[in-house]
């Protein structure tokens, strides 16, 4: 954990700690960042999507992004290229293809976006998806040498979690902020979190003893 003080979001500072994360690296070591600006499609309103729309322009990267008809000016508004309205059109037969397929939520899996993804592309997603069936595509699509699965489970990485410094005390990053609760609100806070409805962030706030 990296852990810092920065202005988070519009209303209030505190406390940032973010976790170094897979996701900057994979996309650089497949050619996504500045050296290649690549095309990364995404799901764009939870904590990461959000995130992801933000760090990847920072990249250079062109990013298409999926979220519902009442967040499509937000995602516009978090940087996004192209914004895909899922209730009006299947994401999945956008005649576009792409270098990065990055499903956040685990709301998709590799066989239904694989037409999606450019020859050498890769799906990149959070979850194991269906019956596990990310984890055990992840493990077979290296050996073709085509399009591919890598799995985002996060790792423990300080050059991350500098980086993520900067682009928060630089204002390139700013996490998205739903709602925010007191430490003695949490099991509210989880009760929304489980209602999968959050967009962006949930905040728990925890106050400095006083004793």
């Amino acid at each position: 954990m990296a852990g810092y003080d920065a202005g988070l979001a519009e209303g209030g500072g505190g406390r940032a700690q973010y976790r170094g994360v897979a996701l900057c690296p994979r996309l650089d070591q497949e050619g996504q960042g500045p050296q290649r600006p690549g095309r990364p499609g995404l799901w764009a309103t939870g904590a990461i999507g959000s995130a992801a729309v933000q760090l990847l322009k920072q990249l250079g990267a062109r990013v298409t992004a999926v979220c519902g008809p009442e967040h499509l000016e937000l995602v516009k508004g978090l940087g996004a290229d192209r914004v895909i309205d899922y209730t009006a059109q299947d994401f999945t037969r956008d005649t576009q293809r792409y270098d990065v397929v990055l499903d956040a939520v685990g709301k998709s899996s590799f066989l239904r976006c694989r037409r999606l993804l450019q020859p050498g592309g890769v799906f990149l997603s959070s979850e194991f998806g269906p019956l596990a069936q990310n984890l055990v595509v992840a493990l077979i699509t290296p050996l073709g040498g085509g399009r591919k699965v890598m799995l985002n489970l996060g790792r423990d990485d300080p050059g991350m979690a500098r980086y993520f410094q900067e682009v928060l005390e630089s204002g390139a990053f700013r996490p998205l902020v739903d709602r925010r609760y007191r430490l003695d609100e949490i099991v509210e806070a989880y009760r929304y979190i489980e209602t999968g409805q959050k967009i962006g962030n949930v905040v728990v706030s925890v106050e400095p003893s006083t004793s």
